[in-house]
């Protein structure tokens, strides 16, 4: 059976231009084809396994959410298994992560394929994202994955070395620093 898309060519440039934009964040583009796809599976479930962990910070949760001095609603000291399982599903349904994605190649900037190799014959994939919070706050994080081999009792995988965070906006949108 044959495929018809029934996209227009503006559709199709669009859809193509978002994949290679995609390609890029996770750091896949210089990828023959044939390997790409495995590439970024294993990069976004290691990205997912983070995110999952900076969902479950509570400090970070609270640090976004937070309302500032005096403007926060007044509340009872009881804390209960049940209220605070309700908080963390509205806290995951209060964020939402945002790809940031890398410049095309040569745009005057040292290229990625430039990059030293690690120990594995990988280089370091460098993923940026911004956190924003429903409330208003905004973190900008910034990533360093290195590629693990298989070891003993250990699968191959992409693993973080490095986080930072960095509040941009905090509640309301007020910004974080001048």
């Amino acid at each position: 059976d044959p495929f018809i898309d029934l996209r227009t060519p503006e559709e199709v440039q669009q859809d193509e231009k978002e994949a290679s934009r995609i390609e890029r964040f996770f750091d896949v583009d210089h990828l023959p084809e044939g390997e790409y796809l495995t590439e970024q599976a294993a990069k976004e479930e290691a990205l997912v396994g983070i995110v999952e962990k900076l969902l479950r910070s509570k400090s970070l949760m609270e640090l976004l959410s937070q309302a500032p001095e005096g403007d926060a609603p007044e509340s009872s000291n009881s804390s209960t298994a049940s209220s605070q399982k309700d908080s963390k599903s509205f806290n995951e349904q209060a964020v939402e992560f945002s790809y940031i994605y890398p410049p095309v190649e040569g745009s005057g900037l040292d290229s990625p394929l430039d990059q030293v190799l690690g120990s594995e014959g990988y280089r370091p994939w460098n993923p940026r994202m911004v956190l924003a919070h429903s409330a208003g706050g905004l973190v900008l994080i910034a990533l360093t994955f290195q590629h693990v081999n298989a070891d003993k009792g250990r699968d191959e995988k992409w693993t973080c070395t490095a986080l930072r965070a960095e509040l941009i906006a905090s509640h309301g949108g007020e910004a974080a620093s001048e």
